[in-house]
């Protein structure tokens, strides 16, 4: 029994930033979708996870686009009258012992700014 670490960076490609999904391969920590797979390290054996292995995903590169309708200057994204988020970046993931699926997107309430995701991060540990 060894342990096997995987990490990543995902950067998306230019006409998926605000939707889109990647697979990542956990036998050669390689990725098909619409992103392609940067900084990549893999300590271990390419072997499968004996199980379901603990994994991190987090967004790293953001852009959160002003509009005409949006004040100028630094922003805490929520309606001052509604108190609810104008913007969120989501990030659903699932995982097995062979491959994590990542589906993000986001979601602008403001018709004239487009919000996007331009690079997901990945840490994944198990034992094979």
């Amino acid at each position: 029994m060894s342990l096997k670490v995987l990490s990543g960076v995902l950067v998306i490609k230019g006409d998926q930033r605000e939707g889109g999904s990647a697979t990542v391969s956990f036998i050669d920590n390689s990725v098909t979708g619409d992103c392609v797979l940067h900084h990549r390290a893999m300590i271990g054996s390419r072997e499968t996870f004996r199980e379901t292995p603990c994994r991190v995903v987090a967004l790293r590169q953001i852009t959160v686009h002003e509009s005409a309708e949006r004040p100028k200057g630094p922003t805490n994204l929520v309606d001052p009258i509604t108190q609810r988020e104008q913007d969120a970046f989501i990030i659903d993931t699932n995982v097995n012992a062979e491959r994590l699926f990542l589906r993000w997107r986001t979601h602008d309430s403001s018709l004239a700014s487009k919000s996007e995701i331009s690079e997901i991060s990945f840490l994944v540990i198990g034992e094979t």
